[in-house]
């Protein structure tokens, strides 16, 4: 019999995280659940927007304002909104994503199960200062939660070690991949040595690490073009932009903004380069896989061994390869090895057809690890 399953999150469009979300609540339905959404906006200024099945209630909390206090009493009135929404539509089930919701889901909790789950590698993300994030607080309430969902062992060994939470309420449930088509009769006019990185670009994502990467790479390929994918909007991708230009490195990167149909850069590229500090998972590697792409990521804080089978010993592994972590805070000599030894990476992926061919099937291998049937199988087990 079919039950009352809310889904919890701030906003319907944006990235990962909302995505799995409309994803959820589309397998939850195909259930025969009833399914609520339960979001404070639809639209959050990203072009990308998902289909969500079942009611979306949108939600109008009172804002306490501000600062620690503030976000404090911003808890409490979502929270005590969300009590409301749960009793009103007698939810049986509640889901959150990310953790301002994780926290209230639990806070509004009555007889309802309550499954929280958490996007990236909470320890790692020194940049998130909000209260919401606060250790203590994590400690103490996800514990409350009847299961804590995580996207990978590394996340899961994160939560048990640095904050407590007891071993048998974690469950990973990697992301899946969701196969998706794109109009095959587009001219493709980037030629056909691209490095491709899709992310909104923003510090976390470190695309400056890649500029550098090109500026060492460009003189030997001349023809090399690294592209850009994503949200463009913030002082970040501003201040990319004009290092480019002064590198004179136009013509070699580009910016194509938020695009709808990754899956055609994807498809088209020869080689996908992940440069981020910290990653809970990522969508991309796991898409670019399923595109047939050669995988090379940085040692981000998170699953890229687990992901590209890289044992302790950094280098090729069976589905892709992975280089030291890389700060680009942080621009000393064993920065300049780094980018180093990624620029040889990505020149042998990009010259040694044989090693591309390989790396090639191999993504085409990992990325059935990763199928939707498999992901749901594990969610059903939670719900």
């Amino acid at each position: 019999m079919g039950k009352n399953v809310a889904i919890l999150l701030s906003c319907l469009t944006g990235g990962g995280a909302e995505r799995v979300a409309a994803e959820l609540s589309q397998f939850l339905a195909r259930e025969g659940h009833r399914v609520y959404i339960f979001a404070e906006k639809k639209y959050n200024g990203y072009s990308a927007g998902y289909r969500f099945a079942g009611k979306v209630i949108v939600m109008k909390p009172r804002k306490a304002g501000y600062g620690k206090l503030g976000q404090l009493g911003n808890l409490y009135y979502l929270a005590k909104e969300l009590r409301r929404q749960k009793q009103k539509f007698h939810i049986d089930i509640a889901v959150s994503f990310m953790e301002m919701y994780n926290l209230a889901n639990i806070l509004s909790k009555g007889r309802e199960k309550i499954i929280v789950r958490v996007c990236t590698i909470l320890s790692a993300r020194k940049d998130l200062q909000d209260i919401y994030q606060n250790r203590f607080l994590i400690r103490v309430l996800y514990n409350k939660a009847d299961s804590v969902v995580t996207l990978s062992e590394y996340g899961k060994r994160d939560l048990i070690r640095n904050y407590g939470i007891k071993r048998h309420k974690v469950n990973v449930i990697p992301n899946a991949v969701i196969p998706r088509d794109f109009d095959h009769t587009i001219s493709w006019e980037y030629g056909d040595q691209v490095i491709l990185n899709v992310n909104r670009i923003h510090p976390i994502k470190q695309q400056g690490i890649l500029v550098d990467v090109m500026a060492e790479l460009v003189p030997a390929l001349p023809e090399v073009k690294l592209l850009l994918v994503g949200h463009d909007g913030e002082d970040y991708a501003k201040e990319l932009k004009n290092r480019i230009k002064s590198m004179g490195l136009e013509k070699n990167i580009v910016f194509t903004g938020q695009v709808n149909n990754v899956e055609y850069y994807m498809h088209h590229s020869r080689v996908f380069v992940m440069s981020s500090l910290v990653e809970g998972f990522s969508n991309v590697i796991i898409e670019s896989m399923n595109q047939g792409l050669p995988i090379i990521s940085v040692d981000f804080e998170g699953p890229a061994r687990e992901i590209l089978g890289v044992s302790s010993r950094l280098g090729c592994g069976k589905y892709g390869i992975v280089v030291p972590r890389l700060d680009e805070n942080r621009k000393d000599d064993a920065y300049s090895r780094g980018v180093h030894q990624l620029r040889k990476a990505v020149q042998a992926v990009l010259t040694n057809q044989e090693l591309a061919a390989r790396y090639s099937r191999a993504s085409e291998v990992r990325a059935k690890y990763y199928s939707k049937n498999k992901v749901e199988a594990l969610w059903r087990e939670v719900i």
